[in-house]
């Protein structure tokens, strides 16, 4: 089994944003069991390198960075990989002498998710920060109806520039396979989904992607689960079809899943795909 990443989940600490598409709610909440995690690590560490990981990616089904100090441990047992964070970027905007503790700690990349233009010039300051202390900012932009419907690629590549942003992300969002669609908290999120997600828009503004760095761009490298990484402006895009991980065949594994109950997952929300 080959693995692209290994995804760890800090124990679950709240969140500070009310997504209302939030993936959390649909494949669901576990009980953290943050000793068993502690006993799991080095076997979480040989199974990453047989897999043929080359980064990991601390997430949360909250904000990660609300359990803080949960967090710093983890990006420091997992510091000689490529360590990226993804959060929404609310407690760094008010705490942004946190990134260079983060960055001292060992992390490299803060992969910020966002699904408003206007949240680029939020965070302006922020982005600068994570430039100064030697860190990449990632954006990966969630296509809901909040983006204007008229965003073109070349709009989104001239933000970027202009905010410190070195790699940007379209990501696509629809609704899990294997959810239960019979739970209240499910139900709500995906009908969200179906009534707030323009089925249009994602594809065209990866058409436009394509367009692109077919004229003035290239491709950097293709990932073995099939997304492709492109330079465009000294700027790395790419797309996801897919906001989780739910289905994949041996060969295609993105992630390698450390949930906060301590168990090691191919799968976000199947309990029979922990491999201990």
């Amino acid at each position: 089994m080959k693995a692209n990443n290994l995804t760890i989940s800090v124990p679950f600490n709240g969140c500070d944003k009310n997504c209302p598409y939030c993936v959390s709610r649909m494949t669901g909440y576990i009980k953290s069991d943050a000793g068993l995690m502690k006993r799991n690590l080095k076997k979480v560490h040989h199974t990453a390198d047989i897999a043929g990981v080359s980064s990991v990616l601390i997430t949360g089904k909250g904000e990660p960075l609300l359990g803080y100090e949960n967090l710093l441990w983890l990006i420091s047992e997992f510091c000689d990989f490529s360590c990226e964070l993804q959060t929404n970027g609310i407690y760094l905007n008010n705490n942004r002498d946190s990134v260079k503790e983060l960055a001292e700690t060992g992390l490299n990349v803060i992969a910020f998710s966002i699904d408003d233009l206007n949240t680029f010039k939020d965070y302006h300051g922020l982005f600068q920060a994570v430039r100064e202390n030697g860190l990449l900012t990632r954006v990966t932009l969630n296509i809901t109806n909040n983006i204007p419907e008229n965003t073109d690629f070349n709009d989104l590549i001239s933000i970027a520039e202009n905010h410190f942003v070195d790699q940007l992300s379209l990501r696509n969002i629809v609704i899990p396979n294997n959810i239960d669609l019979e739970k209240p908290e499910v139900s709500k999120t995906a009908d969200w989904i179906k009534l707030n997600v323009n089925p249009e828009l994602y594809p065209k503004l990866v058409d436009d992607l394509k367009t692109a760095v077919k004229k003035s761009g290239f491709l950097i490298r293709e990932l073995p689960y099939g997304a492709k990484l492109y330079d465009y402006s000294g700027i790395s895009v790419t797309f996801f079809d897919y906001c989780v991980q739910d289905a994949h065949t041996e060969d295609d594994i993105r992630s390698l899943i450390f949930q906060e109950d301590g168990h090691l997952y191919t799968n976000w929300n199947s309990i029979a795909s922990r491999l201990f």
